[in-house]
């Protein structure tokens, strides 16, 4: 077993660090499951239970994505798929994955994904 040792009310506790790990998990699935809702770090922070600071410590302990990070990588992943195997045009899939200004979209998707949602699908549509 492995413990961390936090203070509560002035006096050390040993705490699992197995049960954390398990609160993170708990919150990625959630988050995998509602990704395309603008979800904000407050109502994370209390669908975890814990403050938003110390939700985003932990959670980036964990996973080594800050929540937002995380959750931009959910939707950023979603639009890859969408845009490899649909021809639904990228501003409606940018909406359909909870990013619903298409200019923001694009930046996202250039930042993360190195170039732009129209070059990333004409480049999976040549590899098919």
């Amino acid at each position: 077993k492995i413990y961390c040792f936090i203070s509560l009310n002035n006096r050390t506790t040993p705490i699992l660090l197995k049960k954390k790990a398990e609160y993170i998990r708990y919150l990625q699935k959630y988050m995998e499951s509602n990704f395309a809702k603008p979800l904000t770090l407050d109502e994370l922070a209390s669908f975890s239970g814990m403050s938003k600071y110390h939700l985003c410590r932990e959670f980036k302990s964990y996973t080594s994505f800050s929540p937002k990070e995380y959750l931009i990588y959910l939707r950023i992943s979603q639009a890859k798929l969408l845009l490899a195997t649909s021809s639904i045009p990228a501003y409606k899939i940018g909406m359909l994955v909870g990013i619903p200004n298409e200019a923001n979209f694009i930046r996202l998707f250039k930042l993360h994904g190195g170039m732009t949602p129209r070059e990333y699908r004409e480049t999976v549509s040549v590899k098919k």
